[in-house]
């Protein structure tokens, strides 16, 4: 079971036999998800795009003063990149904020899919190195395993399953809710 959450992920060898469910080993990290892709989204493109664009010297995920613009923009890259699973770019949108002078924000930041792939692949590889790890421990072979059941929203997005077929080199199931 590969189980990438919005902020944790973790992954289980599991064996079904004679109606028995048994975990054979698991393994996570409780800082690894899909909000490390939006943050990163965020911290590389969209901030530094808006901090030029607007003149905002101080606009950092750090400073209390930016702290709602940043939950905004967090909440809209979000549904950007879900959107990004069937369309190749999206406009950031959903998202005014007031800038230092009282003045209304609105960004306007084309989120292309091609940019969300590269942010998130050290992030999916992350996660892969963990469940060869998982299978390393208990000496199994990708081979051994039936199936990868894919549980968490991120998963859904085409090249989040593509890379990690390609990856893992395990049949994904992705059709259980």
């Amino acid at each position: 079971v590969y189980d990438f959450g919005g902020g944790t992920f973790d992954a289980a060898v599991i064996k079904a036999e004679d109606g028995t469910i048994r975990v054979v080993n698991h393994g996570g990290d409780n800082f690894l998800g899909g909000s490390d892709i939006d943050w990163t989204l965020i911290d590389s493109l969209i901030a530094p795009y808006l901090t030029k664009e607007h003149h905002l010297e101080d606009f950092s995920r750090g400073n209390d003063r930016w702290r709602t613009a940043f939950a905004l923009l967090k909440r809209s890259v979000e549904r950007a990149k879900i959107r990004l699973s069937r369309e190749d770019s999206v406009w950031i949108d959903e998202c005014r904020f007031q800038g230092k002078n009282g003045e209304t924000i609105e960004p306007e930041f084309e989120l292309t899919r091609s940019a969300v792939v590269s942010i998130a692949e050290p992030i999916i590889a992350r996660s892969a190195d963990i469940c060869r790890r998982v299978l390393q421990e208990k000496r199994l072979a990708p081979g051994a395993i039936e199936k990868l059941i894919l549980v968490g929203g991120p998963t859904l997005a085409p090249y989040f399953r593509d890379q990690l077929r390609s990856a893992l080199g395990i049949p994904l199931e992705h059709s259980v809710d």
